[in-house]
């Protein structure tokens, strides 16, 4: 089990004990992202991915040589390295040997734009309509407090959260009975003894969409 001692400042090193540790790998060049794991750090680096994506078989997303970008988290701190593609095994399950990282810095996830706030709102997964505080908010994402009343409502949404699921947020508009919908992708999840919060990338489909948001941002 992975502890804060393992996190320590310093210098960030993978070792075998990280094999399982969740990450997100991102090929800017092609404008694509997946989520993984690190399975094999004992001898090489060698990751699985999990994308319904890649059970299709009709394309191929990675080429010996490729960049990636890749960034995980251990205990509340957060982590990129930048590496290639060495292997590709498709048989019989696709694994991915990336190049060991030069380096791996520590960063700070939350925007400085982002404002603290107490935003009631509802989060719409796949038909079910979970209440919700959002606690912060920025012009790309918010992170949201869910209700201690939806305890399946959160199974479920942790569910969800690793099919990487498309969601809706419904901020209130303030001085209206309106609500304006936000939609996203769930991209972090964090549970404790009594608390559940969710972390929501959002994803634009026109300008009002963004003025709209800018808005509640700058009144939260």
């Amino acid at each position: 089990m992975i502890t804060s001692k393992d996190v320590a400042d310093g210098e960030m090193m993978l070792t075998p004990k990280h094999n399982g540790v969740p990450f997100v790998m991102e090929n800017k060049a092609a404008s694509i992202r997946f989520d993984g794991f690190f399975v094999d750090i004992s001898s090489a680096l060698i990751v699985k991915l999990n994308d319904k994506r890649l059970n299709s078989g009709t394309e191929d997303y990675f080429t010996v040589g490729d960049s990636m970008d890749i960034s995980f988290s251990l205990c509340d701190r957060f982590y990129f390295f930048k590496s290639q593609v060495t292997t590709v095994i498709k048989e019989p399950t696709l694994l991915v040997g990336l190049s060991c990282p030069e380096k791996i810095e520590e960063y700070e996830r939350r925007r400085a734009d982002r404002v603290d706030c107490k935003l009631p709102c509802k989060i719409i997964l796949k038909n079910n309509k979970i209440k919700a505080i959002v606690t912060n908010i920025s012009n790309s994402g918010c992170k949201c407090e869910l209700y201690e009343s939806s305890l399946i409502d959160k199974a479920s949404m942790h569910f969800f959260y690793e099919d990487n699921c498309s969601v809706n947020v419904l901020v209130p508009v303030k001085g209206t009975a309106n609500e304006q919908s936000f939609n996203g992708k769930l991209r972090y999840f964090k549970e404790s003894d009594n608390s559940y919060e969710v972390g929501v990338e959002f994803c634009f489909a026109n300008a009002e969409e963004i003025a709209a948001l800018e808005t509640i941002v700058n009144i939260a």
